[in-house]
Parts: structure tokens; C-alpha cells; sequence
């Protein structure tokens, strides 16, 4: 049975448990069993709820890590709605180019912020770990977030993160800051942005200063694992 399951990896390459439990027709158990002896050999891999078959040629293979509900869009969809993004188009010009639904179209822009800040969010905690700095508090839409600068980079959080041997921002780096802050407040100019408003600065500083080519390769180095 384990070389069946094997075989039926292979096939599908991505799947998850139900769709392998239908095709298999084996006990759920015995199933679950086969699986992880397949991970523990590297046979498969589990990434969220999908498993993916792993191979010598296909260990170098990157897999677009998009949730679920994204994936049974067509691959040319997905890029072409990865280059709007990147491109500043906004959803309802989107709509004209590709013409999916405006909610599915949200869903995919309210993801790719949230890549964006979780990966700057923990680079932001490891800087702040070795040195901890006072927040710079900043106001969008009545909602508040902290600036933090590091290394050249501004940083976006949520909330204030707190040490009692924080220290205050140079000079220097406040007026780099400032700098970002009003690129970021000029381009932040519609009432669309009040909710989840860290994950727009997030993005907006993320932008700052890059080209397209650049603003896309970076993003599809973030979606690819």
C-alpha cells in the first residue's frame, strides 16, 4: 500500500489529505500513517494543509506558496494580478485588464500585504531584539502606527514594542524617517486604506525608491518557497 500511496504522490505532486484519501480509498489511519513515513523519508513534504511530492530534480524546484483558494486560478492570472500589484494599479483598473471579481481581486492584494509585513515584521523584531529603540509614532486615518528605523531601513509595526533600555533614534535616522513618513502620507490618500492600515505603510515602504522589476522579482521571491 505505502508504494501505491507513493505512486499516487507523484501523480498529483500537490495535493491535500482529502483529495488523496478519495483517489487512495484507504483508511484514514493507515493513510495518515503512510504519509508521515513518507515525510520522515522525504519522500513528501507537508507545507500547510497541502502535501508535495519531493524529488532530486524537484528539490530546486521553487513552489508558489499562495493559500489554497488561490491556486485553481490559472498561472497566468496570478502573475499577470502579481504585476498589477507591483505596477500600483489599482483593483478596479485590475478588473478592466483581467476581469475577475473584485473581492477575489482584494483577497489576493490583502495577502501579498500580509507576506510583506510579516517577513519586515521579523526583521524588524530581530533588529529591535538587539537593540531596542523608542517607537516613532505615527498617525494614518486616525489609526496609529510605530516607526522604527535600522540599518538604513524603515520598519512598520502595529503595535509599540516596549524595553525599558529602548533608546531614541539618531538624528539622522529621524530625518530619513521623515522623509519615508511624507512619501508614504502623500501616496496614502484614500479612505480606503483606515482598515488594517499598518499593512498599507507596510507596503508603501516596501515600494520606496524601487523600480517594477525590482518591486516584482522581490515579491515572487517572497510567495516562493
Amino acid at each position: 500500500m505505502k508504494q501505491k500511496i507513493l505512486k499516487l504522490t507523484k501523480r498529483l505532486n500537490k495535493f491535500d489529505f482529502d483529495e488523496i484519501e478519495c483517489i487512495s480509498q484507504c483508511e484514514t489511519n493507515e493513510l495518515k500513517e503512510i504519509l508521515n513515513a513518507l515525510i520522515k523519508e522525504n519522500q513528501i513534504k507537508l507545507v500547510g494543509n497541502l502535501y508535495i511530492y519531493s524529488s532530486e530534480k524537484q528539490t530546486k524546484k521553487k513552489v508558489l506558496m499562495l493559500p489554497k483558494k488561490f491556486q485553481y486560478h490559472p498561472k497566468e492570472t496570478i502573475d499577470m494580478i502579481i504585476k498589477c500589484f507591483c505596477a500600483d494599479i489599482s483593483v478596479i483598473q485590475t478588473i478592466k485588464i483581467l476581469n475577475p471579481q473584485k473581492n477575489c481581486l482584494n483577497k489576493f492584494h490583502k495577502f501579498f500585504r500580509e507576506v510583506i509585513y510579516k517577513l519586515q515584521e521579523d526583521e524588524l523584531l530581530e533588529y529591535f531584539e538587539k537593540k531596542p529603540k523608542l517607537s516613532c509614532r505615527r498617525t494614518f486615518f486616525g489609526k496609529n502606527v510605530y516607526l522604527y528605523f535600522y540599518n538604513d531601513k524603515l520598519f512598520v509595526s502595529n503595535k509599540n514594542l516596549s524595553n525599558n533600555y529602548a533608546a531614541k533614534h539618531e538624528k539622522e535616522e529621524i530625518k530619513k524617517l521623515k522623509k519615508t513618513y511624507c512619501f508614504i502620507k502623500n501616496h496614502l490618500n484614500s479612505h480606503v486604506y483606515k482598515t488594517m492600515i499598518h499593512l498599507h505603510v507596510s507596503e508603501q515602504i516596501w515600494c520606496y525608491g524601487k523600480e517594477f522589476e525590482k518591486l516584482k522579482d522581490e515579491l515572487y521571491s517572497f510567495l516562493f518557497q
